[in-house]
C-alpha cells in the first residue's frame, strides 16, 4: 500500500471479480447471505479503508444486491477494528459482525445509525472453550447489555467455535437470552476462568 500503489490496486481489483463471480454462483444456488470476512482490516486506518478497501467492497455487495433481491451481504472483521467502525458502516453491505476486541456499545451506535443489523462478540477462548457455563452466562449478559435494546443485533460467537469447546457452555446461552432474570443474576456472578489447571477470581 505504501510501495506500490497501483499493484495492490490490480490485485483489489482482481481479487474483486473472483469474489463476485463467487457471491453470485453461491446465490444462485439458493445461499441466503454473502459474508465477506477480512482479517486485516483492524490493520489500517480509516483513510486506507475508504481507499483501498472499501471500493471492493462495494463492488461485491451491490453485486449480493443486484444479482438477488433478497440476498443480504455481511461484513465480518477480525480483531479490534473499533476505529474503522464508521467507514465500514459506511459500505453498502446489510450487516457488521465482529470479534471480541470490538467495542460493541459503540458498534451499535454506528450500525443502528447506518440501518444495519450488527452481531457476534462472545469471547472465544477465555469463555467458551476455557471458561465454565457460568463464565458463558456472564459474557452472553455483558453482550445483550452492551448492544442496547434497539433493533439488529445478531448474538453470536466472535469468530468459529473452537474444536474443543464445551457442549455446556453453548447450551446455556439461549436460557440467558429469553431470560432477564437469568441475565440479571449472571451479571453478577464472579469472574472467574478455569482451564482445568487453576482458577483466577477477581
Amino acid at each position: 500500500m505504501f510501495d506500490e500503489e497501483e499493484g495492490v490496486s490490480t490485485l483489489m481489483d482482481f481479487c474483486t471479480d473472483i469474489a463476485v463471480q463467487f457471491a453470485r454462483a453461491y446465490l444462485d444456488t439458493g445461499i441466503d447471505v454473502i459474508a465477506v470476512v477480512d482479517p486485516m482490516i483492524s490493520q489500517i486506518g480509516p483513510d486506507h479503508f475508504e481507499e483501498v478497501v472499501a471500493p471492493s467492497l462495494n463492488r461485491i455487495f451491490d453485486a449480493v444486491a443486484v444479482r438477488d433481491a433478497d440476498g443480504l451481504s455481511s461484513l465480518f472483521v477480525c480483531g479490534n477494528a473499533t476505529r474503522n467502525l464508521e467507514v465500514m458502516a459506511e459500505t453498502t453491505c446489510d450487516n457488521i459482525c465482529v470479534d471480541e476486541n470490538v467495542d460493541l456499545k459503540k458498534l451499535g451506535e454506528v450500525c443502528r445509525s447506518a440501518g444495519k443489523s450488527f452481531g457476534d462478540n462472545l469471547k472465544l477462548t477465555t469463555v467458551l472453550l476455557l471458561g465454565d457455563a457460568d463464565a458463558t452466562r456472564r459474557d452472553v449478559a455483558r453482550c445483550l447489555r452492551e448492544a442496547g435494546d434497539g433493533p439488529g443485533f445478531m448474538l453470536a460467537p466472535g469468530f468459529d467455535l473452537p474444536y474443543a469447546c464445551k457442549p455446556e457452555n453453548v447450551e446455556v446461552v439461549a436460557g440467558i437470552v429469553h431470560d432477564a432474570y437469568q441475565r440479571q443474576v449472571a451479571l453478577s456472578l464472579p469472574d472467574v476462568v478455569d482451564d482445568g489447571r487453576f482458577r483466577i477470581s477477581d
